[in-house]
């Protein structure tokens, strides 16, 4: 029920900003990727989870003050330097790549409408 009142707001009250925070940006960036949660959070390594978790990992920094172990603690209990490792290998990937850039920048729209 929470769930659908909080994705129901963005229908009924477009122009109030939510909070973001960095299970928003996990959940959406699992949608977008046509993932769960769990599969973000869990210890798969293959690239089709892995770069979505990296880009979760780069907005979570980006996007909100929330510390890098609170946001390890999200993506499956992970270190504090894989979270800097995934959000650094993400922001150099933006700087070189314009379909990089573009997909973040939509996952972006997608978070935070306004």
């Amino acid at each position: 029920m929470e769930i659908a009142e909080r994705e129901l707001q963005n229908f009924i009250s477009p122009n109030v900003s939510r909070e973001i925070t960095p299970q928003l940006i996990i959940e959406v960036v699992s949608e977008h990727f046509n993932l769960t949660v769990d599969q973000m959070a869990s210890k798969n390594r293959s690239s089709n989870v892995a770069r979505p978790r990296q880009i979760a990992m780069y907005l979570c920094n980006t996007m909100t003050d929330s510390s890098l172990q609170a946001i390890g603690l999200l993506l499956g209990g992970r270190d504090h330097s894989t979270i800097i490792h995934g959000a650094n290998k993400i922001g150099e990937e933006i700087e070189k790549d314009d379909n990089t850039r573009s997909l973040v920048e939509t996952i972006k729209k997608k978070i935070n409408p306004n």
